[in-house]
């Protein structure tokens, strides 16, 4: 039972697909009307709504630790799964600097305030970044961490219940042919410029030839449900192909990320000392 899941998505799956579009929209909307209103001075970072958002967007920040310390002390597994841990820390990390792009109206300031917005901004764009390399490496955005030796069982099992075809083997075993020879050049050794190239590359590559292979399985009357089957190996194998390499990154980017919020952490602090000092 358990290894036919990654073949038949879940509507708890669907449901958080949808639940991330509508935050995301929201998100993005709240700061294009924000953006727009910046020279009606609506709101000001010295008092009121716009001060208040600046302390509440630097809490945001702060909370942001909770994730990694939950991760790594055993003393707080009572607080809850990993899993939700993550999610708080993602709408955190969009929220919190959100907040703070109200508090200074979406304009720079000074020398300080600048310093602390620009550490937020690399904060962000590395949130994102990582946010992109954890999703290769892991089942969905809030799944474990997976293995090659996971990802290969996947593949195997939506490859054998696609041979299984009553209708036209033919047609999957050509299909099937045309996947694992494009799968053969995903994994050629090249150099490191190469494989980067590659992997740029081989997702709209591989898309290309997975549409053309559903067209071709619809014409022939292949059944839906081995269609399905075919994108769950077509996902496997864009995986496998990167895996590596994503996984190498991952840990890079997990050694430059804490240090950026470090930064982000002192320079807000700066900025607060700053702006009650003088």
């Amino acid at each position: 039972m358990t290894a036919a899941a990654p073949v038949t998505p879940t509507r708890k799956k669907s449901a958080s697909a949808t639940l991330t579009l509508v935050f995301t929209v929201c998100v993005l909307y709240v700061g294009s009307r924000g953006f727009d209103l910046r020279n009606e001075f609506v709101l000001t970072p010295e008092y009121g709504l716009g001060y208040a958002l600046g302390i509440i967007g630097g809490v945001m920040m702060l909370l942001l630790l909770l994730y990694p310390v939950r991760k790594h002390v055993t003393a707080l597994r009572s607080l809850g799964g990993v899993q939700r841990w993550f999610q708080l820390h993602m709408v955190l990390g969009i929220l919190g600097p959100l907040c703070i792009l109200f508090h200074c109206n979406f304009s720079l300031g000074a020398v300080n305030s600048n310093i602390a917005l620009l550490c937020m901004a690399l904060m962000v764009g590395s949130g994102l970044v990582g946010r992109f390399i954890y999703a290769r490496i892991h089942h969905g955005l809030y799944g474990h961490k997976a293995t090659l030796k996971e990802l290969e069982r996947d593949q195997q099992l939506a490859k054998d219940l696609l041979e299984r075809a009553g209708h036209n083997r033919q047609v999957v075993a050509d299909a099937l042919g045309e996947l694992q020879a494009m799968q053969h050049y995903t994994q050629a050794p090249l150099g490191l410029a190469a494989r980067c190239w590659r992997l740029v590359s081989i997702s709209p590559r591989t898309r290309l030839l997975a549409w053309r292979l559903r067209r071709q399985l619809a014409r022939n009357a292949v059944p839906e449900q081995h269609r399905i089957y075919l994108n769950s190996y077509i996902d496997s194998m864009l995986k496998i192909s990167g895996f590596t390499f994503y996984d190498r990154l991952f840990s890079l980017w997990h050694t430059l990320h804490m240090p950026i919020f470090f930064m982000l952490v002192i320079t807000g602090l700066v900025h607060v000392w700053a702006v009650h000092r003088y």
